[in-house]
């Protein structure tokens, strides 16, 4: 009974962040933006898998790159997501390396700060678009997102990438 009950209050709260989540327009310059950090995961059952690029506009860029501990009111923050293709390569004395480069593309996600507006996700909406169109991803499982980032980086603004300092 308890876990049932605990079952339906994890539905209610996804459904309203679900809820929360609008559609926001494809930022069409942010390839202009500023990079911060490119990551790459390797398994491809994981959620994040492929070699990603996050880049912030200039409203958080100081933030970002100065290691801030909050991001101000309009930041924006990209992560564009690309499959991942690899092959051995022959290197010197028969050494062999895997050599990894961007594929197709996957997933563009979208952070954008107001928190008055977003209260309920940390000040944070979250969007997702497929980065080869340009449209919103209205399934995207945005309880997902926020859950992840408030679990593991509430105490960092609930952003996982930063410049390397």
């Amino acid at each position: 009974m308890i876990a049932s009950l605990m079952f339906s209050l994890v539905l209610m709260f996804s459904a309203s962040l679900i809820s929360a989540q609008e559609a926001v327009p494809f930022p069409i310059d942010w390839r202009d933006w500023t990079h911060v950090a490119s990551t790459v995961v390797l398994n491809e059952k994981h959620p994040a898998y492929g070699i990603r690029h996050v880049y912030v506009n200039d409203t958080g860029k100081e933030a970002a790159l100065s290691g801030a501990k909050t991001f101000p009111e309009g930041s924006e923050l990209i992560m564009a997501t690309y499959k991942i293709k690899s092959r051995e390569v022959p290197g010197p004395k028969g050494i062999k390396s895997t050599k990894l480069w961007m594929d197709d593309a996957r997933n563009l996600d979208l952070m954008t700060k107001n928190s008055g507006k977003y209260s309920k996700t940390g000040g944070w909406n979250y969007a997702r678009f497929d980065l080869s169109s340009g449209a919103f991803a209205k399934k995207q499982a945005y309880a997902r997102c926020f859950g992840c980032h408030n679990k593991r980086v509430k105490d960092k603004d609930f952003i996982f990438s930063r410049a390397r300092q």
